[in-house]
């Protein structure tokens, strides 16, 4: 049996400076396992990442006995019959996957889902702005002013030794066994304590992850796959199980007001599309509406028109003349980012003719990493 799936879309590239309302959404961790009975270099290719720039590993993990890695994406196989291939990409995994992958999310996902299932997948929102302090999330939970489906928070605060400085503060909803957990932390606070270079100006990072299992993370792929708006996925389950409230009258906790910056929060999350606002993302979508919705009626006024390719030129054309200056900064972006992408792997092909070991993408924007 081999992994199959339409034809591949062009994927995205590194985070962007500025976002709309001071957040943006992404794809945090994927980890899934590919039930066919595929090389190893089989699923290299239909993930869009050339075989060559993978490492054999010394040893497996999970069962496996043989790994394969590139930066921080890895590849599992060669364990007991039926295991298949297993995949797993840690955040900054992510980030080099939308940098150098031929295939973009939407495409990866159907691609897991038809030849397979997820294990885990995360998704985060990240606030630029401060709708909210982490401090300010912990109290609403010690106040008594939050309402969830899961019965407990833990938080976790870090500090400098040296110092008594924070390093970090971390609120964690869900058990080790949860299909969902949510987490909110300081990412600014967490990049600095690891040394991590920060962009000039920015004063605030705050993440809210939420990390999904099995099939909980079937369903939120599919739903990446059918919307634009991985915000309104993302809110979804925040409502469905967190609340942050103002003190009320009623009896009933869950009928008292949501907080100002809470409901604030959400309701720009419901607006943010996949990953960034990139110029790719859009392309992408306009390629995949192409090649799902029009193929048929097109070959239809084909055939009727009498397979009449002067037609389709002058739609062509006319479109062309349409172009507006959006449209035309649109494809200039998309086209740098292309060529960005082949210089990248060129560095890294020039590498492997050398015999060197494929060095781990740096994180070069400290926002495109994790």
């Amino acid at each position: 049996m081999q992994i199959v799936a339409s034809s591949p879309r062009i994927g995205n590239t590194g985070a962007q400076n500025t976002y709309p309302d001071g957040l943006r959404s992404l794809v945090d961790w994927v980890s899934a396992t590919f039930s066919a009975q595929t090389p190893p270099e089989m699923v290299c290719e239909k993930i869009g990442l050339p075989y060559g720039l993978f490492v054999q590993m010394d040893r497996g993990a999970f069962g496996y006995r043989k790994q394969l890695r590139f930066g921080h994406i890895s590849l599992y196989y060669d364990g007991n019959p039926g295991m298949g291939v297993h995949l797993e990409m840690t955040g900054q995994g992510c980030r080099e996957f939308e940098t150098l992958s031929e295939v973009g999310w939407d495409y990866l996902f159907e691609l897991i889902l038809q030849n397979g299932h997820f294990t885990r997948l995360d998704v985060a929102v990240d606030d630029f702005s401060g709708y909210f302090t982490v401090g300010q999330v912990i109290d609403h939970v010690r106040k008594g002013l939050c309402v969830s489906r899961f019965k407990k928070g833990k938080a976790i605060e870090s500090y400098h030794i040296s110092d008594g400085s924070g390093a970090g503060k971390t609120l964690y909803f869900g058990s080790p066994q949860s299909r969902i957990k949510v987490r909110f932390y300081d990412k600014l606070l967490e990049r600095i304590a690891a040394g991590r270079e920060i962009e000039d100006g920015l004063t605030c990072w705050n993440r809210v992850e939420v990390e999904l299992r099995n099939e909980r993370a079937d369903q939120m792929a599919d739903e990446i796959i059918r919307s634009e708006l991985l915000g309104e996925s993302i809110l979804g389950v925040l409502k469905n199980y967190i609340g942050f409230k103002r003190r009320g009258n009623d009896s009933n906790k869950s009928r008292w007001p949501d907080a100002q910056w809470w409901q604030d929060f959400l309701g720009d999350v419901s607006k943010l599309r996949l990953s960034m606002v990139a110029p790719d993302r859009t392309v992408t979508r306009i390629k995949n509406w192409i090649d799902r919705q029009t193929p048929r009626s097109l070959a239809l006024l084909f055939r009727a028109l009498g397979e009449d390719y002067y037609y389709l030129q002058q739609l062509i054309e006319k479109g062309l003349e349409q172009l507006t200056e959006e449209d035309e900064a649109l494809i200039s972006a998309y086209r740098e980012m292309v060529e960005d992408r082949e210089i990248t792997k060129n560095l890294f092909y020039a590498a492997l003719e050398q015999n060197k070991k494929p060095t781990v993408l740096y994180d070069e924007h400290p926002l495109a990493g994790d």
